[in-house]
């Protein structure tokens, strides 16, 4: 009976705590839906359908070049744009708007048609690097489609390859682990700098009583509360570093060609954390609201902002809100530092995304806690 009583009390204290109960079923729910709409294109939803967008340039306008555009327009996974050599190499090496860029070769027809070997060329942006594979691996489909003789016209063709022709890319052969440990390493820190910061804050307040003391001695509440986000964010530096060194040494990643540009993504991707952290704590009004909430939180960034996958996999109105949570900023960052090669003054538009993101967040919680949280105690 005694186990029955306790087991009843714990019943009691967690019913108490609705908006707990209520989180406990919120967060599997909204991690379901997100997941379910993230990846619903990889299983054929029309509207959510998988779109790799591919620029075209026909430099023989034969027949059959014609009819390779043709197969490949009719190919739902693909979003087909005939244009000129400038432009689509511009959309893969500048803009990075597209992961590759077909380049059909001056008398591919006529190559063609006497059966002589031909090559197609592939512009390549290895950063996108599942999105690549995906294209060439259409493109050659295609291509064998119009060998066998089903193609427009039913002709029978030679042999065709496709080069990759690596315009952005830093590092010949780019592994999952160079688009992996990023993502990965990103929502490891925010689990443990975001919850290590909000937990922290109903733990001194509720069981160890360090911020009564702490508000009674001569410190401001700015104080109290800075120190914490502080250590919080060296805490998720030397955390996420460790990480890369571990991911460079046993995986072989790149680190791209600017250790500055790595050390202040890192260094946005801990300080945007923390600040989430104290925004968390000041919404919430015991440990297992700020664990809860947190964990949505966490989960929801990570496989919005695309930690997990790719985010041409996410159906067009996802990637367009992608930016609304602070990972994909820090992934655009590593991504453009890692695979591109690019310096600090070529990024400055995601690394700016990524500290604004944090002050907002520092903003709004230091408000909310000084209005709500540290009254409380």
């Amino acid at each position: 009976m005694k186990l029955i009583f306790i087991a009843l009390n714990e019943f009691k204290l967690l019913l108490r705590d609705r908006p707990a109960v209520l989180m406990m079923i919120a967060v599997p729910i909204a991690v379901i839906t997100v997941t379910g709409f993230a990846l619903g294109g990889i299983y054929g939803k029309s509207e959510a359908f998988v779109r790799i967008y591919l620029p075209i340039v026909d430099l023989d306008e034969g027949f059959v070049s014609k009819s390779l555009v043709e197969t490949l327009q009719k190919d739902r996974t693909l979003e087909v744009e005939v244009t000129e050599y400038r432009k689509a190499a511009k959309l893969v090496r500048d803009e990075n708007k597209a992961a590759a860029a077909l380049i059909i070769p001056e008398n591919f027809t006529a190559d063609i048609i006497s059966r002589k070997p031909v090559s197609l060329r592939l512009l390549t942006d290895p950063a996108k690097g599942l999105e690549v594979m995906t294209a060439k691996a259409l493109i050659t489909a295609s291509a064998v489609k119009l060998a066998s003789g089903t193609g427009s016209g039913g002709t029978g063709l030679g042999s065709v390859e496709i080069k990759g022709e690596n315009l952005t890319g830093i590092k010949g052969n780019i592994s999952s682990f160079d688009e992996n440990v990023p993502g990965f390493s990103i929502m490891f820190i925010m689990f443990g700098v975001l919850l290590g910061f909000s937990e922290g804050i109903f733990r001194e307040r509720d069981e160890d009583h360090t911020l009564k003391r702490l508000l009674v001695a001569p410190v401001t509440k700015f104080s109290i509360l800075g120190g914490k986000l502080f250590a919080r964010t060296v805490i998720g530096l030397v955390q996420m570093s460790a990480l890369f060194v571990f991911g460079y040494f046993a995986f072989s990643i790149s680190l791209g060609n600017s250790m500055p540009g790595m050390f202040l993504t890192i260094l946005g991707v801990a300080f945007s954390a923390s600040c989430i952290g104290l925004l968390i704590s000041s919404l919430s009004h015991s440990r297992e609201q700020a664990r809860s909430l947190g964990t949505l939180t966490i989960l929801t960034m990570a496989a919005m902002g695309g930690c997990w996958w790719p985010l041409f996999i996410e159906p067009k109105w996802m990637r367009n809100l992608s930016h609304v949570v602070m990972p994909a900023w820090a992934m655009d960052c590593f991504f453009d530092l890692m695979l591109r090669g690019k310096a600090v003054a070529d990024i400055l538009p995601p690394m700016g995304g990524l500290y604004l993101y944090g002050v907002i967040a520092l903003l709004l919680g230091f408000y909310l806690s000084n209005r709500v949280l540290l009254r409380q105690l």
